[in-house]
Formats: C-alpha cells, structure tokens, sequence
C-alpha cells in the first residue's frame, strides 16, 4: 500500500510536535543532575532568604543567603547579599559585595554591569559624606562667666541725648513700588498679546468649515480670552497697587528723646566712668 505525500507530511509534522516537549525536559532534567548536592541546598537556602528579604527581615535575610554561599558560591548570592547591606545602610560592605559579584560571575550584559558600577559610585559618595560627619568636631560646652566683682556706691546721673533719625527715602526710591508695576505692565502686556491672538482664532474659525478643527481652533481661542481676562484683571491690580505704593510714602516721624544713663563709680584708689548712650 502507498502512502500518499499529504498523510507522511502530516505523519513527519506529529513526530516533531511530540519531540519537542520532551527535548525541552531532558534539557531541563540533564541541567538538574549536573548540579550537585551543595549547589541544590544552596539555592534552596537563598530562596528563604529572598523570603525573609520581601517580608522586610533583613537580619534573617543575610543569614540565608551568607549560608548559601558558604555552602556553595553562587554569584547571585553575592549580589542579593549587597543589595539587603545597601538598604540597611551598610554602604562599605555593599561596595565590596558589588565588586565581588563582578569579579566571579561569569556572563554578566553590559547593561547590567554599567548599573551596577552606577550604584557603586553613588554608595561611595554616601559613605564619604558618612565618614566626613563622623569626623567633624563636637561643638564645645559652654562655661558660664565669672561673677565680676561687686563695686563700690555708685553715683547716677540723667543726661538727654537727642537721638538722630534717617530721613524717609524719597518716592523714587521705592524699589518695591516700581516692581509692582513692572509686574502689572508685563502682565498688560500677555493680555494684549493673549486676546488679540484670541482674535485671531475666532478669524480662522470664521472660515473654517464644521470639523474637529473648528471645534480645536474655537476651543483656543475661548481659552486665551479666558487667560487674558484673569492676567488683564491681575496686570490691573498690580499697577494700581504699584502707583499707590509710589505715592504714599511715609511721613518723617518727630525726632525721639530718650534718656541716656552714665554711672560713676568710686572705689578705693580707683575711679570708674559707665554709660549707655
């Protein structure tokens, strides 16, 4: 009996569908017999780690993985074991980890790597700023000065001194003054520029016929105007606000007298003279 080429294409098509499978799991079953027992009992010891790692036990989680790679020298371990001392802080232990997985793993992308020597980089900064605080001095104790000695009667008298006074700047001077007004001035200015570019739109809408971009140019310019109208009304304020300030100025206020005290002290052989002014 022949057998026609449609049903040994099909036979053909059977046979490699059913092998594949089972050659992905003789690969995967050959890939477990090659590792040995402390290479399987390490791995298992890093997966609790990873657990201790997620459920926030960072003490546990260095434990594992320490454990793991004395049992077998995963590079990977030496990785999750930086990253656990990078989040507790412990940025010289998590630079020599880092390195360490770069010197003994053996397929590693570029791309890994550059990040890699990235965080490595950012760990030294923050150790070097750790290590500067700790070497900044303490700041010094306070000692409490010595009780002068106590003085002889002492002697009062009064004296009224006129005190001096600055004189009030003049208008031109008001530096707050003219900043307001500048400001409102800009501000006038994005109005006008805002509504006659809102003018503009309505123009271009006029003769564009019914559409998304009617709809879109329409859209624009009501929300120009809109802005216009706010900065119009702020640019108003500021500049009545900037006039007002120009032009009320503070009046000089009558010169003050105040009472200055001077004190003489006698003492024995000694003479003492002691004022505030």
């Amino acid at each position: 009996m022949k057998t026609s080429p449609v049903t040994l294409a099909f036979s053909l098509l059977v046979l490699v569908v059913t092998c594949v499978p089972f050659e992905v799991r003789w690969a995967r079953a050959e890939r477990a017999l090659a590792m040995s027992a402390e290479e399987l009992k390490a791995r298992k010891i890093g997966r609790e780690g990873i657990k201790a790692f997620d459920l926030g036990e960072t003490a546990k989680a260095i434990e594992f993985f320490e454990e793991a790679y004395r049992t077998y020298p995963l590079p990977t371990l030496l990785y999750n074991l930086a990253q656990v001392h990078r989040k507790e802080g412990g940025y010289e232990k998590a630079i020599d980890l880092y390195r360490s997985y770069l010197r003994t793993v053996a397929k590693i992308s570029a791309k890994e790597r550059k990040d890699i020597e990235r965080k490595i980089e950012e760990l030294a900064k923050l150790l070097e700023a750790q290590r500067q605080a700790r070497r900044s001095p303490p700041e010094g104790v306070r000692v409490e000065p010595a009780a002068s000695p106590p003085l002889a009667p002492v002697l009062t008298s009064k004296t009224v001194v006129p005190q001096r006074t600055e004189p009030p700047s003049r208008w031109y001077q008001d530096t707050l003054g003219w900043v307001t007004l500048a400001a409102g001035a800009g501000l006038a200015g994005l109005t006008a520029y805002l509504v006659l570019s809102s003018n503009d739109l309505n123009d271009k809408v006029a003769i564009t016929p019914e559409g998304p971009m009617r709809d879109e140019l329409r859209s624009s310019a009501t929300t120009r105007r809109t802005v216009g109208t706010v900065t119009g009304v702020a640019g108003g304020l500021l500049v009545l606000g900037g006039v007002a300030i120009l032009i009320i100025q503070p009046r000089p206020q009558p010169q003050e007298q105040s009472a200055s005290q001077t004190s003489v002290s006698i003492g024995l052989g000694w003479v003492s003279v002691q004022g505030s002014f």
